[in-house]
């Protein structure tokens, strides 16, 4: 009994050996604004992040007619914290300026939202690395979203073309926040997330996100193994 307790603790603490809570609030230091960039990599983490908006029938990168890109937004303040993402439409708007500039306050201009083109973001983790959840900000009742996930990315309008939808979303009744676990659902292991508004006048950020490390199998196997000597050696201590 005591050598199947061992074994199953070391299988436990061989697969997950790191985990990480990422803030995205807080990636300027408490500042918030227009990162003026449509990739950006987080810090110390296994996870980047890309900004797009519906242009026809894809989501795109590329600048509007007017020479106005799609860029990444950090939002700290009240509520509205994370990721969120500034459409063409958006960048002459306040609510879009630059780190430093920026006032606050921008409601869907600066949110993961569909006022005017249809904003999505992208998450991508490095290979060894498995999601375990996601929580959102300023997200209410009568706002939502979908997430898909997929080992190919795409960039197709339809996202049933290439990804699989792991779940709509809604705010709660009350408050502005949402905690959705995927540590046990089969987005876990998969290489990309998108994230897209759902409904009239949608608008959300992504708040945070958990990661955690998983090692190769074989690490697993020779850690187990390793206990599961330890627990003959015992046996034959005691005869």
């Amino acid at each position: 009994m005591e050598q199947a307790c061992l074994c199953r603790s070391a299988l436990r603490a061989a697969q997950v050996s790191h985990a990480l809570l990422l803030d995205f609030s807080q990636l300027l230091g408490g500042a918030q604004g227009n990162l003026l960039v449509d990739h950006y990599v987080v810090p110390n983490s296994p996870v980047t992040v890309d900004a797009f908006y519906l242009k026809g029938n894809s989501y795109t990168k590329q600048p509007d007619s007017k020479g106005h890109p799609v860029t990444l937004f950090v939002g700290n303040d009240d509520d509205d914290l994370g990721f969120g993402v500034c459409a063409p439409e958006d960048q002459t708007r306040s609510a879009c300026d630059k780190v430093g500039k920026c006032k606050g306050g921008g409601g869907d201009t600066n949110e993961l939202d569909n006022a005017g083109s249809r904003d999505m973001l992208r998450f991508t983790i490095a290979a060894g690395w498995k999601w375990d959840l996601v929580k959102f900000s300023t997200l209410s009742k009568d706002e939502g979203g979908e997430l898909w996930y997929t080992d190919t990315p795409g960039l197709n309008k339809d996202l049933s073309s290439f990804a699989s939808r792991l779940k709509s979303y809604n705010g709660p009744k009350k408050g502005s926040f949402l905690d959705l676990d995927l540590s046990a659902t089969a987005a876990a292991d998969a290489t990309y997330l998108y994230f897209v508004p759902t409904g009239d006048d949608a608008g959300h950020m992504i708040w945070q996100m958990g990661v955690s490390q998983v090692p190769e199998p074989a690490t697993v196997v020779l850690t187990a193994m390793g206990f599961g000597l330890l627990g003959v050696a015992r046996c034959r201590k005691s005869i």
